[in-house]
């Protein structure tokens, strides 16, 4: 009996810990892009009425964690570059992310003809041979279902361009991103977020 009422402590105080962890929103992790030359937005979640500074190329910012422990700040904008390493802080929590590049933001959203990914399109092989020398960077938001409104993704990550990778790339996102980061000579980053119809 004893045994079963620590164990129950014990999940409890983990259950308690694991509410209070600092967490960035999901769309930030390492290899992100972020858009320049606008103010900068970095969110997320901490314990309760708690200061949470945020470090980035020169930048301290920092904002208290209101009564939800929802918190959101703005960076000063940036030009073009990178690679950065971003840092958040929160108490005794840290949360870094690496290989953090400063260039342009596309949201890619549509059906089946924005879904289509890269290695279903033709020239795919062709492009899978030079795609490690693209600045090009996607972060694909997982199809989810839901009846309210939700605060962050389920899921996701940023993805470099190679040749290994590019295959899962929205195909027409990829060849935009392709053509405006040799022309602007920047890295752009792809936020995939299509979802093709499905018909039983």
């Amino acid at each position: 009996m004893r045994r079963t009422i620590l164990l129950t402590f014990i999940l409890a105080c983990l259950f308690v810990q694991s509410k209070a962890q600092l967490k960035p929103a999901r769309i930030f992790g390492d290899r992100m892009v972020l858009q320049r030359n606008q103010p900068i937005p970095v969110w997320g979640t901490a314990e309760k009425n708690t200061k949470v500074d945020v470090h980035f190329n020169g930048q301290h910012m920092n904002v208290r964690s209101d009564a939800q422990g929802n918190w959101k700040l703005f960076l000063n904008p940036m030009k073009e570059g990178g690679p950065y390493n971003m840092i958040i802080e929160s108490g005794r929590e840290t949360v870094s992310y690496t290989d953090v590049m400063m260039g342009e933001v596309w949201v890619c959203s549509g059906q089946s003809n924005m879904e289509l990914t890269l290695n279903n399109a033709l020239g795919f092989k062709n492009e899978q041979k030079v795609a490690r020398a693209q600045p090009v960077r996607q972060f694909h938001v997982p199809d989810r279902i839901s009846l309210v409104p939700e605060t962050d993704l389920a899921g996701g990550e940023w993805v470099q361009a190679d040749t290994n990778t590019v295959g899962s790339f929205t195909a027409v996102g990829y060849f935009f991103a392709k053509k405006l980061a040799k022309e602007l000579n920047i890295t752009v980053g792809l936020i995939n977020s299509s979802w093709g119809g499905h018909y039983g």
